[in-house]
């Protein structure tokens, strides 16, 4: 079984957190420039410019035998500000991402409690997220959310793009992570199939 560490980029060196930096670009990129429009290097200055101004935490899952990078999650203290600047909404998960080779194998829940335990720790009282794929309404209803404005007609967009914009209590993000990973400690490709609605 593979042996997973989920790091805080904040907590390295910052030669291997530009490093990191460079990877969970390129992987926003390849992910959502069709949605954002925006080139690779704007992507990377854009992270480099949140995580210098403290303005974000990134963690990182790396395969401890091999040393690979398996995916990403941001905290952001704000997200969509330059559309709904009065909403005061934070934090944010924020860009989960987990390579195609390596998904439902438990990586996205080990990244969200990691990410989850330090907005716990910082005394956040909920988290945020938001999706543009709205088939995956019932995977953030899996984290407790509530709806903060359900999907109707064309009233709630982002990028000009319809989303789905949730909360949950910090702490139930928490219990509900630890519980679901302490359930599948090791999750096998035919597993992996039966889990595909959940993390």
């Amino acid at each position: 079984m593979m042996k997973i560490k989920i790091k805080n980029l904040r907590e390295l060196p910052l030669e291997a957190a530009e490093i990191y930096i460079r990877q969970i670009a390129a992987w926003h990129h390849s992910a959502w420039s069709g949605i954002t429009g925006k080139p690779l290097a704007d992507v990377e200055r854009d992270i480099h410019k949140i995580f210098r101004a403290k303005q974000a935490e990134y963690f990182i899952a790396v395969d401890e035998d091999t040393n690979e990078s398996l995916g990403t999650i941001g905290l952001k203290q704000r997200n969509m500000e330059d559309e709904y600047p009065d909403y005061g909404w934070g934090p944010w998960f924020s860009g989960l991402y987990v390579r195609e080779q390596n998904r439902h194998q438990r990586i996205s829940a080990m990244l969200g409690l990691g990410a989850a335990q330090l907005a716990l720790k910082n005394k956040a009282v909920s988290i945020y997220y938001f999706t543009h794929n709205l088939a995956l309404a019932d995977f953030y209803n899996q984290l407790q959310g509530e709806v903060l404005k359900p999907f109707m007609g064309q009233q709630y967009k982002y990028l000009g793009k319809p989303i789905l914009v949730y909360a949950a209590k910090t702490e139930n993000i928490v219990k509900l992570l630890e519980t679901y990973l302490a359930k599948n400690p090791a999750v096998t490709p035919v597993e992996s199939q039966e889990l595909r609605a959940k993390l």
